[in-house]
């Protein structure tokens, strides 16, 4: 599935001619398989046309919409980043791909998943099996299919201060980089206004470490910030712990025109691609020949985790 995506100056507004209207600014035809968007920001008038979501989707954008995405997107639209987010989300998922928030690392012997909420430790556990060795696939968000398999996903992911201070060392990123990294994340740590509004330092780890670009999955966990415990999983169990995990950081597909899109159209329905979705990831996980764990510590030390399960780090 492919995407035509186009800017322009304007859209023909015969689109709207025998259409039917839905709120104030979205218009389509029973089963046409299409959706127009309209409106006004500031005296420039928002257009945009969607067109075969479940095939060669065509995209079209006046400039005015990215424009206005620059200062504030609409909340009648959401911005189009997070329409292109959502297209791509739908054609991954039609062809039996998902992403997951997790991270992702391999070497000769294995391949382990680690799914988490944000802030608990898919970078910091991420670079701890780099340094002894193992491949970078992903840190944050990784795409997986229903066959078993991770394919390499590379984000840069931020750091907070204490974290940079407590694993990060010069020879890790270099020196300048290093330090240039270190008094962003302490200006942004010392002052809370300054952090809200900035972006904190952030890494690339698969510019600095060896890259895999894909692997059968063999272990799937999830990680937790708090007392040492190791806690077997079902599959059934790592399902909705992972679902969870998804809905919380990644959310749901959730764009004013998609929804309006699937309304108009029988043939495509958000609720069923959602339900794919979760099939993709038990088919996903019943493809994996490891076991599965739900790993929590509160020193940081996921490397000791995971050898408490016998993972053969070196």
């Amino acid at each position: 599935m492919k995407m035509k995506f186009e800017v322009v100056k304007t859209i023909d507004s015969d689109y709207k001619q025998g259409s039917s209207r839905l709120d104030f600014w979205f218009y389509g035809r029973q089963n046409e398989d299409f959706i127009y968007f309209e409106d006004v920001f500031f005296g420039l008038k928002n257009q945009i046309y969607l067109k075969n979501l479940l095939g060669e989707t065509e995209l079209k954008v006046t400039k005015s919409c990215l424009w206005l995405d620059k200062f504030y997107p609409p909340r009648s639209r959401q911005s189009i980043q997070n329409l292109i987010g959502s297209i791509d989300r739908i054609h991954q998922i039609q062809k039996g791909n998902l992403y997951v928030h997790a991270a992702c690392v391999s070497n000769d012997d294995m391949t382990i998943l680690i799914a988490a909420y944000p802030n608990v430790g898919k970078t910091l556990s991420t670079l701890q099996f780099l340094k002894e060795g193992w491949k970078y696939i992903s840190d944050d968000t990784v795409l997986i299919n229903n066959k078993g398999y991770a394919f390499l996903s590379a984000f840069p992911s931020a750091i907070g201060y204490e974290d940079f201070l407590r694993f990060i060392k010069p020879s890790d990123i270099g020196q300048w980089k290093f330090y240039r990294k270190l008094i962003k994340a302490k200006i942004n740590h010392l002052n809370k206004a300054i952090e809200r509004v900035t972006k904190p330092p952030t890494l690339k780890l698969a510019d600095l470490y060896p890259t895999k670009a894909s692997a059968k999955v063999d272990m799937v966990v999830t990680v937790e910030i708090g007392p040492r415990k190791i806690k077997k999983l079902s599959l059934s169990e790592l399902t909705e712990k992972i679902t969870n995990i998804n809905s919380y950081s990644l959310g749901r597909i959730n764009n004013p025109l998609i929804w309006a899109y699937s309304y108009f159209n029988d043939n495509f329905s958000v609720n069923k691609i959602e339900n794919n979705e979760k099939t993709n990831l038990i088919r996903f996980l019943e493809n994996c020949s490891g076991e599965f764990y739900s790993l929590t510590c509160n020193d940081w030390n996921w490397i000791k985790v995971f050898k408490e399960i016998d993972i053969r780090i070196q």
